[in-house]
């Protein structure tokens, strides 16, 4: 897929057709436009009739996927970017790209900046100018951010769908892929998240480790914007260290399709129970309408600090399992419902707090924790099941120092 998108001489992209029977050479939406009147005496009727012209910039809003539904299509996504020319006809426009510019038909060159689409001219321009760690900020904060929640029929091909991207990146770094995550930024790459209100959701079957944000699906995906690896900026001692970390692929592609992985940590960690409540809006317009929400508190009796914000991967469920000398014990499982559900207020339920990573914004510190539950029948592995925040604001002097440090092998 890499080689024929890269060498291919121009990519002609048909992003107004809503599928490959549909054609899209017809009548294109006239965007609407408004007369002015002008005091022009060369002007035989001094009337000026202006036509609104199509913004480049938004490719991949709500009004751009609508009008444009190939934009929301995950295969398309990097068969956008790795070709070297790429002509697109959209529903009011055509625009061009190449490694040096992008031009839209209003006449004006298109420019990417922050959360707005990613261009070939700035994909280019990472792989062949940005640093190592330049190259982990654009993968995470805007290949991952603007992939992950496009659409895909069949859901295994959520790695594949980016196996082209990830290969030009791993010539680029020379980094081992470990199912959508680099080891050299791995730290980062665990601080993924699925938004601040919206869950994820299991995929049918296996996809990805837990520790992947390919592992579930979801409607956006972020990553921890604060965080950075350097020295200067890990100061308390909380960053957990990597210790080993592997992929088993499906075939011979390194970047495609994952069986299996695991990542072993080495880190500070707490016990927490986790419980799931219900918040209500009485100002809201439904008296009835409220909002599902899963928090942190510490364990009675072992002094731990309540971690604060913690944003679940999915919908929680509780599972058991026939443990050693034929006990049952409970676990913690990612769901595939898309919504809570009332069993969910059932969960009281201790889980492991891992620490992985330090943020720091100028005036106070913010520790991320990676919160794990024991794997199905296994003491002595665990899955992910969300992250958790606490400021350095309430953590007492000393307790971090305090906290016991493990090895945590994650799959």
């Amino acid at each position: 897929m890499s080689a024929i998108y890269k060498h291919s001489f121009l990519t002609i992209a048909a992003s107004a057709a809503p599928g490959d029977q549909a054609g899209f050479l017809g009548e294109r939406k006239i965007l609407p436009g408004r007369k002015l009147k002008a005091d022009i005496p060369c002007l035989p009727h001094r009337v000026v009739e202006m036509r609104q012209i199509h913004d480049p910039n938004a490719r991949r809003s709500q009004t751009d996927l609508q009008e444009n539904p190939l934009n929301a299509r995950a295969w398309a996504f990097q068969e956008h970017l790795v070709p070297a020319r790429f002509l697109d006809f959209c529903s009011s426009e055509t625009t061009w790209e190449c490694k040096r510019a992008t031009w839209s038909e209003g006449g004006f060159e298109v420019k990417s900046i922050g959360y707005n689409s990613i261009y070939r001219k700035e994909y280019q321009q990472n792989l062949e100018d940005g640093d190592p760690d330049t190259l982990y900020q654009f993968w995470a904060y805007r290949i991952l951010t603007e992939y992950a929640p496009l659409k895909i029929s069949f859901e295994a091909d959520r790695l594949s769908a980016l196996s082209a991207v990830a290969s030009e990146m791993q010539q680029r770094t020379g980094d081992k892929y470990l199912a959508g995550l680099w080891a050299g930024d791995l730290l980062r790459g665990l601080t993924w998240f699925s938004g601040f209100r919206s869950l994820g959701w299991l995929p049918a079957e296996y996809r990805a480790p837990s520790w992947s944000w390919a592992s579930i699906e979801s409607t956006r995906l972020l990553f921890d914007f604060g965080y950075d690896s350097r020295p200067e900026f890990v100061s308390k001692g909380l960053t957990a260290v990597v210790l080993e970390a592997e992929c088993q692929p499906v075939g011979v592609s390194l970047t495609g399709r994952v069986q299996g992985g695991f990542i072993t940590l080495r880190g500070r960690w707490c016990r927490q129970i986790l419980h799931f409540g219900r918040e209500s809006y009485p100002t809201s317009a439904s008296p009835d309408e409220s909002s599902d929400y899963y928090f942190l508190e510490g364990l009675p009796g072992t002094g731990s600090v309540e971690l604060g914000e913690f944003r679940p991967d999915t919908t929680l469920e509780v599972r058991s399992y026939q443990a050693a000398g034929g006990m049952t014990r409970q676990y913690l499982q990612r769901s595939r419902l898309r919504h809570s559900v009332e069993a969910g207020l059932n969960i009281n339920h201790p889980v492991y707090c891992v620490g992985i990573a330090e943020q720091t914004n100028g005036w106070c510190d913010t520790f991320t924790f990676l919160v794990l539950d024991h794997a199905e029948g296994k003491e002595d592995t665990y899955q992910r099941l969300g992250l958790a925040y606490i400021s350095s604001t309430y953590v007492p002097s000393g307790w971090i120092k305090s906290m016991e440090v493990s090895d945590f092998t994650i799959v």
